[in-house]
């Protein structure tokens, strides 16, 4: 893309559709417009990729696409969308920022969880996601630990004070979790969002 005439222009096009898609589905829809809102997101980083892959990727793009994400994220009705702050935690593992960064983000999101607000698939897709780039940088310890707390419903505090016996009890917990859900989605026809990707 960026080696074709004008590649900038169709680059925001397609981003301006894709918000403008969302924009749509206000107050109709929520999770049509939160699909048009990831994949927004995840165009950019995309773009970001590809950026880096032809060796053109500068200091001035990332913090472009990073203020164009904190400008999402700011609007009242993105707040408390965990779904986008994820994406967001992904273009800066994407955009190379410091770990402890990314880590903040995710402890954050766990932090400002809100049953009432978010259903129980974003919680658990943030642990998903924090574990996959958790185990990407091999940092196992870590890793065993968020996902104990995922499995024993534990506060994002606690994380660092699981013993063992409290791991292997989790992982029994996921075990027969996943067991119920597999069982579960074996019956089930409507998609979900998550199954959109």
């Amino acid at each position: 893309l960026s080696s074709c005439i004008a590649h900038e222009l169709y680059a925001n096009c397609l981003k301006q559709f894709l918000l403008n898609c969302s924009k749509a589905f206000e107050q109709i829809d929520e999770a049509k417009r939160l699909i048009f809102l990831l994949q927004w997101c995840r165009f950019e980083r995309l773009l970001l990729t590809m950026e880096k892959l032809n060796k053109k990727l500068s200091t001035e793009f990332i913090q472009k696409g990073r203020k164009r994400f904190k400008s999402l994220l700011k609007l009242p009705k993105n707040r408390n969308s965990l779904h986008l702050y994820v994406e967001f935690a992904l273009y800066e593992l994407e955009a190379g920022a410091d770990g402890e960064n990314i880590e903040n983000i995710f402890k954050n999101l766990l932090e400002a969880y809100n049953k009432d607000e978010n259903l129980q698939s974003e919680l658990a897709y943030v642990y998903l996601t924090y574990a996959k780039i958790l185990l990407k940088w091999h940092n196992t310890e870590k890793l065993a630990e968020v996902l104990s707390a995922y499995a024993l419903n534990l506060d994002v505090t606690q994380i660092g004070s699981i013993t063992n016996a409290r791991k292997l009890a989790a992982i029994t917990t996921v075990k027969e979790t996943l067991d119920k859900t597999i069982k579960i989605e074996q019956n089930v026809e409507i998609i979900t969002m998550e199954q959109h990707f």
